[in-house]
């Protein structure tokens, strides 16, 4: 029998496993929640199966006053913090407030209807610890050229964003195109479903613009990160699922937004040029989605132009050629008679069916 802890002791082995835990940094990980309860805890739950310490983990969930039961639920759970936010403040008032609220040095934030890889945690934090001690520690990971050229230039990493399927666990749910998928990639987009951010650059740019009620909030952050020195990276050994709820939102609502908040991105970040084409774009683009519904069409329309004196008072556009490279003309994209009919049809867009 001995006195004290020793080696071989339980208590020793405990602290020594407690040390090694308190040792790591602690994530975040941030819900945003309305009426899906079912997609709710299949993304809580993905988190729980992380082989991360769950000691090192924080949940937050923001509910937007929820009436199928998520509230009640949450409030059984021990390892959730939950926070229940107004109905009206749009989804990225919801988040800003959990990331404002979490206490991790990193930040997952998370859709209820995504789901983590048990790696995804581990992967995100050695990824981030490995950029801290310099670019050598991916020499073995096939990585794209223009990293190299920012980190020189003295850019910081600010935001992973994964290597996203979709439920079915086959199909990409990437923008095609965007991201050279079997590298380490930048670009100013990430996908919002499951990303991470080291607090240092969310906190320095303030998270999303509250302005930015529901769609394009993403790539606005996206922007005023890369503007703030910070870079976000496309990770293919990051994985996440989004399942693409069964609950789904207010066509018309979603068109509103995603119509308005485009041009607002387009004239905050965008050189002129690439402004003016974009916007003739997306009018026409606008027209050709919302045909169905005319009033969500003009409302959208004016509410994006009474607003642009704002829009003016923060541009300051970005000139880096690489970042600017998705905004910029591909006749062969932009102008496909197919896709042209895909939007007239309206199928398959801003995430709903239209039948």
């Amino acid at each position: 029998m001995c006195d004290g802890p020793c080696a071989s002791c339980p208590d020793a082995a405990n602290e020594n496993q407690g040390a090694v835990y308190n040792s790591l940094p602690l994530v975040s990980v941030v819900i945003g929640n309305w009426n899906r309860l079912d997609d709710l805890k299949r993304a809580v739950g993905s988190v729980r199966k992380q082989v991360w310490p769950p000691e090192r983990t924080e949940i937050v969930v923001v509910d937007n006053q929820s009436t199928d039961g998520s509230i009640e639920w949450c409030r059984d759970q021990e390892d959730i913090r939950l926070i229940i936010t107004r109905l009206d403040l749009g989804a990225s008032v919801m988040l800003d407030t959990g990331f404002m609220s979490s206490k991790g040095d990193y930040v997952v934030c998370m859709d209820n209807d995504a789901e983590l890889d048990p790696t995804y945690i581990a992967n995100a934090i050695t990824i981030f610890g490995g950029w801290d001690k310099g670019i050598n520690f991916f020499d073995d990971t096939e990585m794209a050229p223009e990293i190299t050229d920012y980190v020189n230039r003295g850019y910081k990493l600010g935001c992973l964003t994964p290597n996203m399927m979709k439920g079915d666990r086959k199909t990409k749910d990437l923008k095609a195109g965007l991201f050279r998928e079997e590298m380490f990639d930048v670009n100013l987009q990430f996908h919002g479903a499951a990303c991470v951010f080291k607090r240092e650059a969310g906190d320095k740019v303030g998270w999303y613009n509250p302005d930015y009620y529901l769609y394009d909030n993403e790539v606005d952050l996206g922007a005023r990160l890369f503007k703030a020195g910070y870079l976000t990276m496309y990770c293919p050994m990051l994985v996440a699922y989004h399942h693409i709820s069964n609950v789904n939102r207010v066509r018309p609502r979603l068109l509103y937004y995603a119509i308005r908040h485009y041009y607002w991105f387009v004239w905050e970040h965008l050189p002129f040029p690439l402004a003016v084409y974009q916007t003739l774009l997306w009018a026409a683009w606008s027209v050709m989605s919302a045909w169905r519904y005319p009033k969500t069409l003009i409302m959208s329309h004016l509410s994006a132009w009474i607003r642009m004196p704002w829009v003016f008072i923060r541009r300051q556009p970005i000139t880096d050629e690489f970042m600017m490279k998705p905004w910029r003309p591909n006749i062969r994209k932009e102008f496909n008679l197919a896709r042209w009919r895909e939007l007239i049809r309206g199928e398959k867009l801003f995430g709903t069916d239209v039948k």
